[in-house]
């Protein structure tokens, strides 16, 4: 992996863009950017380094590191690798979000579903992704209080979503996924 050249990225990137929809948000000039290889197992995910700067202050020494030994003249390869310990459909989730946040097109990316929000919250948590993780969060809260609202009413539901807005507060999902919150409904 790490040998793959700027070419074989940039030409993964343009002959896959059905399997890559995050990139869909990226005009064709800035496609040839891409300089980061996000490897997941044995699958590889052309990103943009300023993307994944802009996001996250870990990405960003990461992807400073690598510049700064550029300049140092050590010999360095094109292409930047990074070894995410996630799923790819996780991975591609966050970069969807991230992609859509970076595209300039005046509107927040939309969280619609809770699985979707449960695995930006854990991505956003592991890589400090401030942004992400408070939309992530905002939309477990709502959707918690909607539900317990349907099944038990108003005032359990505010009970409920001001049980999990403090413990979140508190421990920023240090305990991992967020299967936490759903059991919490059921009680």
């Amino acid at each position: 992996m790490s040998n793959l050249t700027r070419a074989e990225l940039v030409q993964l990137a343009q002959t896959n863009l059905e399997g890559l929809a995050y990139l869909g948000n990226v005009s064709e000039q800035l496609l040839p950017a891409v300089d980061v290889a996000c490897v997941i197992d044995q699958d590889i995910l052309p990103v943009h380094s300023y993307v994944l700067m802009a996001a996250s202050p870990v990405f960003a020494e990461l992807v400073a590191a690598h510049f700064a030994r550029i300049i140092k003249g050590d010999h360095q390869p094109e292409v930047i690798t990074v070894p995410l310990p996630d799923t790819t459909e996780a991975v591609k989730v966050a970069l969807q979000y991230l992609y859509e946040q970076c595209s300039f097109k005046g509107k927040e990316p939309e969280i619609t579903a809770l699985d979707q929000a449960e695995v930006l919250a854990s991505f956003a948590h592991k890589w400090n992704i401030q942004v992400m993780l408070e939309a992530a969060d905002t939309f477990i809260q709502k959707s918690l209080y909607e539900e317990s609202c349907r099944t038990r009413g108003a005032s359990h539901g505010r009970m409920i979503i001001k049980a999990n807005f403090d413990y979140s507060l508190h421990h920023k999902f240090r305990s991992g996924p967020l299967h936490c919150w759903r059991l919490q409904c059921t009680l």
